[in-house]
């Protein structure tokens, strides 16, 4: 009963806290692929495969790298691309706003995608996702924040050649678990998070995301609580409104091929 005292508790700290606080986040996302860079720094790996390794993470870098904001109000937030090279509670600079946004909204546990494809503009409905986060004991400090390690569990399927004794190749079918790391802090005591990530008893600074196409790492690079440029959230409403990744892949498919009206 007791775990469950403390679960009420904190949920409960969040909301009040929610109602209080409104900030920005600027997060860097890079390209993270811990297990290339150890190859790479194999003093057994050949000089041509380490080239071919470091091209590939140029490549992925170039795609992946980016700055993000979180702007977030009580129980309200936005996540987008930062168009301005210049960040900081002072700056009179005004963001010049991307095509894309997330936008969520804690009580009503709905998320809203705002995007425009060849100049229609569509709003997909959903519901916030929801993770089994494996709360940890584990800390580190991000900037003056102290945070928590929190992780989710998946399990992928997917593809693996071996090579027989015969020499020819097989391939069959594996699944593999991969993870996805979250840092937060209970300094603020909020549940939002960079892009459809949340639900943790503080809000999120870092995210370690191991995914088999592109794994990421997104991490804060200045933290802006209650500044003097107020926040104001906008829920999106401009766009036709499609439900889920059903419907947006059906709006998409119909958008590229012509055949939406």
């Amino acid at each position: 009963m007791r775990f469950n005292y403390l679960t009420v508790l904190m949920l409960w700290c969040s909301v009040v806290s929610a109602q209080e606080i409104q900030g920005r986040i600027y997060y860097q996302t890079s390209y993270f692929n811990p297990a290339l860079h150890a190859e790479i720094n194999d003093p057994e790996t050949l000089p041509e495969r380490k080239k071919n390794l470091m091209e590939t993470i140029q490549q992925m870098e170039l795609f992946v790298n980016k700055v993000n904001v979180l702007e977030f109000s009580g129980g309200e937030s936005v996540y987008k691309e930062n168009k301005t090279l210049k960040v900081g509670d002072n700056t009179n600079d005004e963001l010049v706003l991307p095509k894309d946004l997330l936008y969520k909204n804690l009580k009503l546990k709905e998320s809203l995608f705002a995007t425009e494809y060849s100049g229609s503009r569509l709003i997909v409905k959903d519901t916030i996702p929801v993770y089994n986060w494996q709360l940890t004991n584990e800390t580190k400090m991000i900037g003056n924040y102290l945070c928590y390690k929190a992780s989710v569990k998946r399990v992928e399927t997917e593809w693996e050649v071996t090579k027989r004794k015969d020499g020819s190749f097989s391939k069959i079918q594996i699944e593999k678990p991969r993870y996805t790391v979250a840092w937060y802090t209970t300094q603020i005591q909020i549940s939002h998070g960079p892009n459809k990530y949340g639900g943790l008893p503080g809000i999120i600074l870092e995210m370690e995301i191991d995914d088999m196409v592109s794994p990421t790492k997104i991490t804060a690079i200045e933290v802006q609580i209650n500044p003097k440029r107020l926040v104001k959230i906008k829920r999106p409403n401009k766009g036709e409104v499609v439900y889920g990744i059903e419907g947006f892949e059906k709006a998409m498919h119909q958008l590229i091929n012509g055949n939406r009206k």
